[in-house]
């Protein structure tokens, strides 16, 4: 199904309040000591919500179980690939690689595979705000001399990013049901990563788990906020201009990190916000 109509305003601010909460959840796991048993935390939380709402909401059509079925594997391949690319890579680095790179290749799939027309303010305004995501990824104390295994696993979990991005943004319009398909989309899909935690690393994932705490439940809820607004956004708009606009999240954050953690502005990242907000100004203007 093709979406060729420019974004709503009210799509826009909602893909963007995504991009704020999704900023804010990534700074908790940021601050994380053990990232693997926070996002198996975070799971726990969208499988008690889910498993609430799903009695509340409409059974998504047939047609759509496939790519429920798809998302729920490819987002394995996603939590694995983002783990990596953190364990090898810097954290300030690696993210802004895997956010930044996906909406081109969102872009790039959408355009050969027939779900988006080739409009010029599509190509240029996610141009832009790639090249803004990922221009905080550089640093003088980084750069992209080597193809390292950092940088191969963020741009593997951009890849992946752009597969499940596609594959929702298709399941959601055949759903007929927009919140039934996010709901047991988030039921089956936090599953594998709480089983996991059980059964390699139950101790350590007991005691973790207890030190999160409230704020553990509210980051979980957060996090499954800001992409069940993106599944709803996909349903009413283009999925390469939408994933672009999810993907300011990392812009967010870098200035919540300057603005409430003390880091500083600086000017690369006054850069990155001004090269995003062009990007944002030419998808709703053009």
């Amino acid at each position: 199904m093709t979406v060729t109509s420019q974004l709503d305003t009210w799509v826009m601010l909602a893909v963007l309040l995504a991009a704020v909460l999704h900023a804010s959840w990534n700074a908790f796991l940021k601050a994380s000591v053990d990232r693997l048993i926070t996002f198996a935390w975070f799971d726990v939380t969208a499988l008690v919500i889910a498993g609430v709402a799903v009695a509340f909401v409409g059974v998504p059509a047939r047609e759509s179980w496939p790519y429920i079925a798809a998302s729920v594997i490819v987002h394995v391949f996603y939590r694995v690939f983002l783990m990596q690319a953190y364990r090898y890579g810097d954290l300030s680095s690696s993210y802004p690689i895997a956010r930044g790179s996906a909406p081109l290749l969102v872009a790039g799939a959408a355009l050969a595979m027939g779900l988006a027309e080739p409009r010029w303010a599509m190509l240029v305004g996610v141009g832009l705000i790639s090249a803004g995501v990922m221009s905080l990824a550089f640093s003088r104390a980084y750069r992209l001399r080597r193809l390292d295994r950092g940088v191969a696993y963020a741009l593997a979990t951009g890849l992946v990013i752009a597969v499940y991005s596609i594959i929702d943004a298709e399941g959601v319009r055949l759903s007929g049901e927009p919140l039934g398909y996010i709901f047991w989309l988030f039921l089956l899909d936090s599953l594998p990563m709480p089983l996991y935690v059980i059964a390699a690393r139950r101790d350590v994932g007991l005691r973790h788990v207890l030190g999160l705490g409230l704020g553990g439940f509210v980051a979980g809820a957060l996090a499954m906020a800001a992409y069940g607004i993106v599944i709803w956004a996909f349903s009413r708009g283009g999925v390469a201009e939408i994933v672009a606009l999810r993907e300011t999240s990392v812009v967010f954050g870098a200035l919540i990190g300057a603005i409430l953690l003390k880091e500083g502005l600086g000017p690369r990242r006054i850069a990155a916000a001004i090269v995003v907000a062009a990007g944002i100004i030419v998808l709703k203007i053009f």
